[in-house]
């Protein structure tokens, strides 16, 4: 019922293999009768001359899928990142031509990428080979626009592996009162 049209109660899972190819898979049933969705294939699937990882992904307010992923330039051996909006236009089961958007890319995100979380008020956090945690604001076309991050907090750690919301349904708005969603 959301706008990504996955069945509730399925498990998505990403793989990127280091060679080139990130890819976003579906298991409709994980408990009962496991199947890909679509089947025997990926949802979303993105073909890359660089040397690719795994950057997260997790779902706007309105189901729609916003996905990261680092890149290895195989010159210097440098990192980059993208992260994407993946936005089933034509509700079928693959995210296709048309349907993915790069929102931020080069040169905020030189450090790469390894994860990423939504806020209920659609602002973007997310994790990259440093000690910093960055935060935008989603563009009101996810299929058309772009984004400037910005440091939301910097630590003293050498490098962040995962951020996320507990509760990602909850505001995470400044200053709201009542129960409202922690970023981890």
């Amino acid at each position: 019922g959301n706008a990504s049209q996955i069945p509730a109660g399925s498990l998505l899972y990403q793989t990127a293999d280091g060679a080139g190819l990130a890819k976003l898979f579906v298991i409709e049933n994980p408990n009962t009768a496991p199947a890909f969705r679509p089947s025997g294939s990926a949802c979303y699937a993105d073909a890359l001359a660089a040397v690719t990882y795994n950057g997260g992904f997790a779902f706007d307010a309105a189901g729609n899928i916003i996905y990261g992923m680092a890149e290895m330039r195989p010159v210097g051996f440098s990192l980059f990142g993208r992260i994407m909006a993946l936005v089933n236009t034509n509700g079928d089961q693959m995210i296709g031509p048309g349907e993915a958007n790069t929102l931020v890319s080069d040169p905020h995100l030189d450090d790469g990428l390894t994860d990423l979380a939504v806020s209920n008020e659609g602002r973007v956090f997310y994790s990259s080979n440093s000690a910093t945690v960055w935060a935008f604001a989603l563009p009101a076309d996810l299929l058309t626009g772009t984004a400037t991050p910005a440091p939301f907090v910097r630590t003293d750690a050498a490098y962040i592996s995962a951020v996320r919301f507990d509760f990602p349904g909850r505001t995470f708005a400044a200053g709201s009162t009542g129960t409202t969603a922690r970023l981890y």
